[in-house]
């Protein structure tokens, strides 16, 4: 087994990130509890918006170059209560809107909704 150890990775030219080519990393992740709301921990996502029960658009910071992006994410129980969590059918290049309901059907605010997002950057 080999081990890789570095502080950081940088392009060919060293001045700047070592860019992803042929590998599918998510390029936006937040895990939001939509009970306060608060975003608890992030990474290229600028805001959340709340818009109302269950329903919650996630705003990236660095927009993606199609809507064709791919969005996964899984929400938290609330004291037993499972959830479903999902994108809406409308996706825009610089944000995804997001409904999480309770197993009837129900839009509902849980305390952990956690998303990843797949795609190219514009």
């Amino acid at each position: 087994m080999s081990t890789i150890r570095a502080d950081t990775l940088t392009d060919a030219a060293g001045t700047g990130p070592a860019a992803l080519t042929s590998q599918w990393a998510a390029r936006a992740t937040v895990n939001y509890n939509q009970s306060t709301p608060a975003i608890i921990s992030s990474q290229n996502i600028s805001s959340v918006d709340d818009d109302s029960a269950g329903n919650f658009g996630v705003n990236y910071t660095n927009a993606f170059g199609a809507a064709t992006y791919v969005v996964t994410g899984a929400t938290g129980a609330n004291a037993g209560t499972p959830g479903v969590l999902g994108p809406d059918l409308a996706l825009a290049t610089g944000a995804t809107e997001m409904r999480s309901t309770n197993t009837s059907g129900t839009g509902a605010d849980f305390d952990a909704n956690g998303i990843a997002t797949f795609g190219d950057l514009a």
